[in-house]
């Protein structure tokens, strides 16, 4: 699946677009395709307030574990509980 369209992104591979007063952020299809098999994902909660550069959670694959950083600051307001129940979907 590739990254979804009308987004910007960062040099450690998220990205993100505005949708009204949100910010809806991901990992890029190259990230995803260099972390292969991913296996655990833990994001941080609704209501959690995040810095620009810090960290909204964390992705873990048979090769590694990585951070997601935020590229924004503000609040998180949702979380795609899909991908932490199912990760590899």
């Amino acid at each position: 699946m590739p990254s979804p369209a009308n987004c910007r992104f960062t040099d450690s591979h998220e990205w993100f677009r505005v949708e009204g007063e949100d910010v809806v952020a991901g990992i890029t299809q190259f990230a995803a395709n260099e972390l292969t098999d991913v296996t655990f994902v833990q994001m941080k909660s609704v209501g959690t307030v995040v810095t620009a550069g810090g960290s909204l959670g964390e992705v873990e694959s048979v090769k590694t574990t990585s951070d997601v950083y935020s590229a924004v600051g503000g609040t998180v307001v949702a979380v795609n509980d899909l991908v932490t129940k199912e990760p590899l979907s």
